[in-house]
């Protein structure tokens, strides 16, 4: 989450030093000064031609369309840990010769992506990828086994992609 808004505000940060911005031609100053500079950035959108007024709407769309679909894909992912079938809170606990091992699946996200349709602009599908692994804890109890220390099964990830599409102003 902490990288998603640090992406976000280096994008914000570049949007602002395009040329013909009062940011851009102006260095930073002391606080009274920041206040005057926000001002000037107000009054220099209206100095940008139209086509830079555009790119930068676009770039604001684009913007909040990943930062919509990054929320969107963290709870998706929520979503699908709460619900699966042998998550944490319907682990399997097996006894085999004495010892006990609790397993149980975690879906982890490991990448969201945001595109413009090319052929309809305005248009935006969502990426998600992310991984069902199995991890497994041993003890010589129930209790032992499910308090322990989980670590993954090796050769158990599973990966899987997802296409979803911004419709009538949500993710579906």
């Amino acid at each position: 989450m902490r990288l998603h808004r640090f992406i976000i505000a280096c994008a914000l940060m570049a949007l602002f030093a395009m040329p013909g911005s009062a940011l851009a031609e102006e260095p930073v100053g002391d606080a009274a000064k920041g206040a005057a500079d926000q001002v000037s950035a107000a009054e220099s959108t209206e100095q940008l031609t139209p086509e830079q007024l555009a790119a930068k709407k676009k770039e604001e769309e684009q913007l909040k369309m990943h930062s919509d679909f990054s929320r969107f894909s963290d709870s998706w992912i929520a979503r699908l840990n709460r619900s699966h079938s042998n998550g944490f809170n319907n682990m399997n606990i097996i006894e085999d010769g004495g010892v006990f091992r609790a397993r149980y699946h975690r879906i982890e996200k490991r990448s969201s992506v945001v595109r413009e349709s090319p052929s309809q602009p305005g248009h935006y599908c969502g990426i998600l990828r992310y991984q069902d692994t199995v991890y497994e804890a041993v003890g010589k109890s129930r209790e032992e086994c499910t308090g322990g220390e989980f670590v993954p099964v090796s050769g158990t990830a599973r990966a899987f992609s997802e296409i979803f599409q911004f419709k009538n102003g949500a993710w579906k």
